[in-house]
């Protein structure tokens, strides 16, 4: 078994927000740091703490490794809570070959039914548009006046199709057997990778 650990990382004077990826023989095969940092806002709604990362967490400088699992034969790649908003660290997990994105994810309603509505939509497109398996765990339950949303999800490339949802409200063991071939089989579909224009999106870099 690999574990992908999340955990505030102490370096120097600075603090991240990061995950050390083990391969299943225990090898520290690297890790990531979180580089969308959320902006500080505080809310007095029920339930809803708010959000104040911006406060004691560095953005991340690592980039967007991948992982090669020996014991699995895949290629990983890991974002955290907040990078799922963002497609362009999946996209770069995608053309360095990563089979599964995990997404680890501190997810709360802060007070916002729609948040719950919404949960998961974006990295079932991430999934699709990259063609790559993503599987997104979330606290679940309550923790003082913090609701989190739960609901981790292992999803599927073809389509975006959720395979399997966990509690909203309870700690579970959330688990789905996945085909690698099927990531070829949903590159082979939508040849996103043939179709890029990198030339027409210089934009990106102003």
């Amino acid at each position: 078994m690999a574990l992908i650990l999340a955990y505030a990382e102490r370096d120097g004077i600075k603090r991240y927000n990061s995950a050390l990826v083990f391969d299943s023989d225990g090898a520290v095969l690297g890790k990531y740091r979180k580089v969308h940092i959320p902006a500080y806002f505080p809310s007095n709604l029920p339930g809803g703490t708010g959000s104040y990362e911006r406060l004691y967490f560095t953005p991340g400088d690592l980039g967007f490794p991948t992982f090669d699992l020996k014991g699995v034969g895949a290629r990983i790649g890991v974002q955290i809570c907040y990078d799922r908003m963002f497609p362009e660290g999946y996209r770069i997990l995608g053309l360095k070959g990563a089979d599964i994105v995990f997404n680890p994810t501190n997810y709360a309603t802060y007070g916002q039914a729609y948040r719950i509505r919404v949960w998961g939509r974006l990295v079932q497109s991430r999934a699709y548009e990259n063609g790559f398996f993503v599987c997104i765990p979330n606290k679940a339950g309550t923790e003082e006046d913090r609701e989190n949303t739960g609901r981790s999800m292992v999803i599927h490339p073809l389509g975006g199709e959720i395979l399997v949802t966990g509690p909203p409200d309870k700690e579970e063991v959330v688990g789905a057997e996945i085909d690698l071939d099927e990531v070829v089989e949903a590159r082979k579909r939508i040849p996103y990778w043939r179709d890029r224009r990198p030339s027409q999106y210089t934009e990106f870099l102003d």
